[in-house]
């Protein structure tokens, strides 16, 4: 399964592999395998949404990898003060990146 993430944490123990993605391969991933959300803001999902070309729904729901499962991660680069909502010019205004975060066993 293909999932999205606006957070890398990790819910159960395993190996993994963390690693970054372009965003045109982000974007390939969307297109080639089925997916799901679980993008717990609101204007992540928006940022996402206009990212990836995809529409993006905001999901708060937590979610375990499975043995083979990836994720795709918006990884903010640097992390907000307790209790901040970012809006979708905070988040841009804080920066991110892509990362692809793989369940191997």
């Amino acid at each position: 399964m293909l999932i999205i993430l606006n957070s890398s944490v990790l819910a159960r123990h395993g190996r993994y592999d963390y690693s970054p993605i372009r965003l045109e391969a982000a974007r390939r991933l969307v297109r080639a395998y089925p997916w799901i959300s679980a993008v717990g803001h609101a204007a992540t999902a928006q940022v996402i949404s206009a990212e990836l070309d995809v529409p993006v729904p905001m999901r708060r729901e937590a979610v375990f990898l499975e043995p083979g499962d990836r994720a795709l991660v918006l990884k903010l680069l640097q992390r907000p003060a307790e209790g901040t909502i970012l809006d979708c010019d905070a988040l841009k205004q804080v920066g991110y990146r892509w990362d692809l975060l793989t369940r191997l066993s």
